[in-house]
């Protein structure tokens, strides 16, 4: 490696602690310190940890006793119920966009908590979502920070929680979906195919997005393309086995006419991108929205190509967790403002991942501040702006988002080096 004259900064794994490396004028020897950077000092303190696992276990208690008063105010577990109960009586899922939007797999899915009583189910439910988050968060962060993840990990704990109460109070799948994501991206990092494959059938069962990293991971790991389709196959497969085959055919049939009809929905409750046209008085006709979410589809597809042949792990793995977030934020014409849930565990680990560089200090800090701006802002400018705010502010974050990792991408395609690991992405 080539020094100037000034000092220059090359930091370790994750860049904590960093490596000082000078060289004095008219000398050929370079001399090398370690210093901690200030800007992680303060994330040693191991109480940091116990704090922010806490706070999860708090809310979870918090809102476990709201649901234990009121088990039927403010939750959508009710229509999991009734998929569950439809599935075992034969009776047709799907009632348009306001009922289940899932594949049929999800009815006998919750079965088990369909069973337990009410409200032991439900809140079954919710510390299950709240649990494999944090259990898929310790897991990317242990593969992306190694030893040093015990000091990033509260951050990245204490981020994603205001982003996913909302989701865990109401019961939705969307932070168990968000969770099944991370563990899939995780085991990636670690080149666990056959778990990478398991994570990634279940986020499909509790959400059709899951076809989104189900479609791109194959694409640029190579291990995943055989055992997504065999495993694809048999989750295809797996509802005749248990009922009737004429009905799991027609549910099938029914599955796609409801998801077609989700994508052309027209109401001003959604936090994609036309969430901010529609804020703003505008309406895109039906087609045009179609059209505009399939060449984003292209064009997220043709970034992470090239992301994954300029990266190594366990970067490319969070660069596909991130363009997989943003665009099923930008782009699903069912997302809402809660499902921000979804973008949060990414837009955490990368907001960490850049604070640990010196280069791209600030945009980790313009990331940190787009997620707590999410989480944290929704709320107290209700009564100001109602759910308006959410609406146009969430999918201008992930924009924001989407704008770092591009420039990123842009000065890291001036180099000519390949298989980037996160050693080289911090002394840039």
């Amino acid at each position: 490696m080539k020094f100037n004259l000034r000092t220059k900064r090359q930091i370790s794994r994750w860049g904590y602690p960093p490596i000082i490396h000078t060289r004095e004028a008219n000398s050929d020897e370079v001399s090398t310190v370690q210093i901690k950077p200030t800007i992680l000092l303060w994330y040693e303190n191991p109480a940091w940890i116990w704090i922010a696992l806490g706070a999860w276990i708090v809310a979870l208690v918090v809102i476990s006793v709201m649901v234990a008063i009121n088990p039927y105010d403010r939750t959508v577990t009710g229509l999991y119920h009734d998929a569950s109960y439809n599935w075992f009586q034969q009776k047709p899922l799907y009632a348009g966009p306001g009922g289940m939007n899932y594949f049929p797999q999800f009815a006998p899915s919750f079965v088990l908590f369909y069973w337990l009583p009410v409200p032991i189910g439900d809140i079954a439910w919710r510390w299950l979502s709240g649990f494999v988050l944090v259990f898929g968060i310790w897991r990317l962060a242990q593969t992306q920070f190694g030893s040093n993840s015990g000091a990033v990990l509260p951050w990245i704990l204490l981020l994603t929680l205001p982003l996913s109460l909302s989701a865990l109070r109401y019961g939705q799948a969307n932070a168990l979906f968000s969770g099944l994501l991370v563990n899939v991206v995780a085991s990636i990092a670690q080149r666990r195919w056959t778990g990478a494959t398991l994570w990634m059938m279940l986020a499909v069962i509790v959400k059709p997005l899951g076809l989104v990293i189900l479609l791109l991971a194959p694409f640029v790991y190579a291990p995943l393309r055989w055992r997504v389709l065999e495993a694809a196959l048999i989750l295809i497969l797996s509802p005749f086995l248990i009922t009737d085959i004429d009905y799991v055919v027609s549910q099938y049939f029914a599955s796609f006419a409801n998801l077609q009809s989700c994508s052309v929905v027209i109401e001003h409750r959604f936090a994609d991108f036309h969430g901010i046209i529609r804020t703003l008085g505008g309406e895109l006709p039906a087609r045009w929205a179609i059209v505009i979410r399939a060449v984003a589809a292209i064009v997220t597809l043709g970034l992470w190509v090239v992301v994954g042949r300029r990266f190594d792990e366990p970067l490319r793995a969070i660069w596909l967790l991130a363009f997989t977030t943003i665009y099923l934020m930008l782009f699903n014409p069912m997302t809402e403002s809660n499902s921000y849930v979804i973008l949060a565990p990414a837009l955490s680990i990368w907001g960490l991942t850049l604070l640990a560089t010196a280069r791209y200090r600030t945009l980790g800090w313009c990331l940190v501040g787009s997620a707590l701006s999410i989480g944290l802002l929704k709320e107290p400018l209700r009564p100001i702006w109602g759910n308006n705010f959410a609406l146009i502010w969430n999918p201008i974050m992930a924009l924001v988002f989407l704008g770092v990792l591009l420039l990123i991408l842009w000065q890291i395609q001036r180099l000519k080096s390949f298989a980037i690991s996160i050693k080289d992405f911090n002394q840039l």
